[in-house]
């Protein structure tokens, strides 16, 4: 196999490409980015089945910021995360219009631009078209699709990490001051945004003390320039940061309360805190490192009692993750950028698994399949079946638009999304909301939207 990338493999920097990608690559590249941005507008007013009420919520104080009346720029929306993320928001909203697609079209545009710093990962590891299959694969993979296509907050945090962690490596191979000023500003936007970046952050730090052992020769360029990073990234969370430590209790509401730490034991009938980050630990890899669909039961991010993937991209994840053991060095950041976010989002909370937290180690596995499409790919080159594989993956990235789409607009998926806004009656419910954000008031729930039209239809 030939990676495109050295910094952690010394041994292999005579095979390091300079300049980045060749140029025959940016055509295919951006073929798959217009194809990344089709399947998201695609019935973008009509699938999912409704609007949801972590959509309603968050579209709430968007209203407010709006009309004036809204959290400020450095300030927290209704989850606690900051409210960066709700401002991002409504500039798309803005931009787009008061509308069920203005309302996702964030998510739209930065669930679509990661596939380009995914595919500059990707080709750290492997060749031009083992990574744009793997590309094409995260693109359309039901998981990562499904919230590219409603109007939560989780999914920006996948475009800043990828970036940052791309920025990282280029920094560590070049020894380039700017990439790492970059990174840090990468690293600051994951911060800001959804709870589940701050795993991704921590991968990032644990990847210091392996670079430095890899690297001895050069241990003090490798801790600068990580010194370097850490204080962009310091003094551009700082305003955030402060207004965290001046109201802690507030701003870690929603990690408090889905801590395994914080619930009245026995939690999974464990009330020893050793056996039970055991038991978790166990039940955390079952699902995601064995892919275990009985554990699955967050049906309203992807389908219940299945994996959230397909079980042809599950193969080639699973081997992937074995082969990465043959190149470590290489695949070694992948590894910690799977397992250091479950283990903080999936092991330390309840409820788990569940497919919304774990949304940063999405393209993580999408990147270790990438290893199986290289190893497929030259034997397919070799022995004569390439076309067989091509129409392999385009035949999975079909299936998996099918299955999306099945599955997000199925009755069932209606029925498990709700209390929600029924796409027929948003303009009512989007007129009354933006009443009450010019007047300052809080606006309300979808569950009293419900107890609103009850009290209607029942008013003679």
């Amino acid at each position: 196999m030939k990676f495109s990338s050295s910094w952690l493999s010394p041994a292999r920097k005579e095979e390091a490409v300079s300049g980045g990608l060749e140029a025959v690559e940016f055509g295919p590249l951006l073929v798959l980015l217009a194809v990344a941005v089709a399947v998201r507008l695609l019935w973008l007013d009509q699938v999912p089945a409704n609007v949801m009420p972590d959509e309603a919520d968050n579209m709430a104080d968007v209203y407010h910021i709006l009309a004036g009346t809204g959290p400020g720029l450095i300030g927290f929306d209704w989850t606690q995360l900051p409210a960066l993320n709700v401002y991002l928001m409504a500039g798309f909203v803005k931009l787009f219009g008061l509308s069920v697609v203005g309302m996702r079209m964030s998510v739209v545009v930065t669930s679509s631009l990661a596939v380009v710093p995914f595919y500059l990962l990707a080709r750290r590891l492997v060749s031009p078209v083992p990574a744009l299959f793997s590309t094409l694969l995260f693109s359309t993979g039901l998981w990562y699709l499904n919230f590219s296509r409603t109007a939560w907050s989780n999914v920006h945090v996948v475009l800043f990490g990828l970036i940052t962690v791309w920025l990282l490596l280029e920094a560590l191979d070049r020894q380039d001051i700017l990439l790492y000023g970059l990174a840090g500003a990468g690293l600051a936007l994951t911060l800001y945004g959804y709870y589940a970046g701050r795993g991704t952050a921590v991968a990032i730090l644990l990847l210091l003390p392996v670079g430095i052992v890899l690297h001895k020769a050069e241990w003090r360029k490798v801790v600068t320039g990580y010194s370097l990073m850490l204080i962009v990234a310091i003094l551009l969370f700082l305003p955030q940061g402060l207004l965290i430590l001046h109201d802690w209790g507030y701003s870690n509401t929603r990690i408090s309360s889905v801590s395994i730490f914080q619930q009245s034991p026995p939690y999974l009938g464990q009330t020893d805190p050793i056996k039970l980050l055991l038991l978790q630990s166990e039940r955390i890899g079952r699902a995601f490192l064995l892919l275990n669909g009985s554990l699955f039961d967050t049906p309203r991010y992807t389908p219940a009692g299945s994996p959230p993937v397909d079980y042809a991209t599950g193969a080639l994840y699973l081997a992937g993750m074995v082969l990465g053991l043959a190149f470590l060095r290489e695949s070694l950041v992948w590894y910690l950028l799977l397992l250091v976010p479950l283990f903080i989002t999936q092991v330390l909370s309840i409820l788990t698994p569940d497919t919304g937290r774990a949304i940063v180690v999405v393209p993580v596995i999408y990147l270790f399949a990438a290893l199986s499409l290289q190893i497929l790919w030259q034997v397919g080159l070799q022995r004569g079946f390439a076309p067989a594989v091509v129409l392999v993956v385009v035949a999975i990235a079909a299936f998996n638009l099918w299955w999306y789409f099945d599955w997000s607009r199925s009755p069932y998926t209606a029925y498990v999304r709700q209390p929600a806004v029924e796409y027929s009656e948003f303009a009512q419910w989007q007129r009354l909301q933006m009443e009450q954000a010019a007047r300052g008031e809080r606006g309300f729930t979808v569950t009293e939207w419900h107890e609103m039209r009850k009290a209607t239809a029942t008013t003679p």
